[in-house]
């Protein structure tokens, strides 16, 4: 599976984010949630966000 924003709006509409490898195994890493995996997370939100964001055309300017 490809990682990224996907929209199935001709199914269900509903809306997936699939993890990369990396992004997945830094996360099962994390053993206990510390200042750095709060602020990996953190990261990793926004990131989303702004590629979702940019995905349904920048309606929300999160660029």
């Amino acid at each position: 599976m490809c990682p990224g924003y996907k929209n199935w709006k001709g199914v269900s509409n509903v809306s997936t984010y699939d993890l990369d490898l990396e992004t997945s195994r830094r996360l099962y890493e994390f053993k206990e949630s510390s200042r750095e995996f709060i602020e990996y997370v953190a990261n990793l939100v926004l990131d989303v966000l702004t590629e979702i964001d940019e995905a349904n055309g920048g309606k929300n300017r999160l660029v």
